[in-house]
């Protein structure tokens, strides 16, 4: 009998110490690969449509204030916007084909003309900025996110950005030597980044801060709230913040209701072509 009892307890002491020595490791997240990072961010333009709607304000004297409607697909970006305090109905537009490899603008110039250009690739529109709140597109001087992430080298463990844990990836972009990227992505929010920071050439730096993610459905996350800092040599030069007001998941149909052709008689500037003329 005293030799069963020290058996089963023998038994117990055991299983205790196996269990405590294997739950660490059963359960500790391994680090993603910078494919999979990738890959994650990739699914999450693709699963669906977005079209959003912000309020972008600016730092400066005076502060800007201006009203966006942002939509994205896996082929397609559209931006439509004007400040907040214009009494011009007329917004400048924004169509960028990513098969097509070509954009497309519609602008007021300062002397209040309506014009348009068309060139390749977004790298020279709006698209192209660091403060589009595209939490999958994040614009780096090299590139995108999504892109760039592959590249990317992966921290061993996670580290807590305003209160959540993230995966620290570090990208050195082979075409611009003097630059360093670094973002930390939330694996529950679909790996997409809580904060960025980009370190570009003669000491300047952008902190991007990613806040308040809603689920718009079929696993697709939205921040709701973004914040840029711009700095140079540790001194701040300017800040900017965008709030989404609207937020939707949309049929294919929906983007190719946003595109837009150019006014008859507007003049437009085609940069593929080098030509000049004036829309029919």
């Amino acid at each position: 009998m005293h030799i069963r009892l020290f058996w089963r307890s023998l038994v117990r002491v055991v299983a205790t110490i196996s269990l405590s020595a294997i739950l660490p490791a059963t359960f500790a997240a391994d680090a993603p690969s910078p494919e999979f990072i990738s890959l994650a961010l990739r699914e999450q333009l693709t699963r669906s449509p977005v079209e959003i709607a912000y309020i972008h304000t600016a730092s400066g004297e005076p502060e800007t204030v201006a009203r966006f409607r942002y939509a994205r697909s896996r082929q397609v970006q559209f931006l439509e916007g004007k400040p907040e305090d214009s009494n011009d109905d007329r917004a400048s537009r924004i169509w960028f084909d990513a098969d097509a490899g070509s954009s497309k603008s519609l602008y007021t110039d300062e002397n209040g003309t309506v014009k348009g250009r068309i060139d390749l690739g977004r790298r020279n529109t709006q698209l192209a900025f660091a403060d589009l709140p595209d939490p999958v597109l994040y614009n780096f001087p090299a590139g995108t996110l999504m892109d760039l992430a592959r590249s990317g080298s992966v921290s061993t463990e996670r580290e807590t950005i305003n209160g959540h844990l993230c995966w620290r990836v570090e990208i050195s972009p082979t075409s611009l030597q003097h630059h360093r990227y670094v973002a930390w992505l939330d694996s529950e929010v679909g790996f997409c980044p809580r904060r960025v920071e980009t370190y570009a050439d003669a000491g300047r730096c952008i902190v991007a801060l990613f806040s308040s993610y809603v689920n718009l459905g079929k696993d697709v996350w939205y921040p709701t709230a973004a914040q840029w800092v711009h700095s140079k040599d540790q001194e701040v030069l300017s800040s900017a913040s965008s709030l989404v007001t609207e937020y939707a998941l949309v049929p294919e149909s929906r983007l190719c209701a946003l595109d837009f052709a150019f006014p008859s008689g507007t003049e437009v500037d085609n940069l593929i072509l080098d030509a000049v003329y004036v829309a029919p």
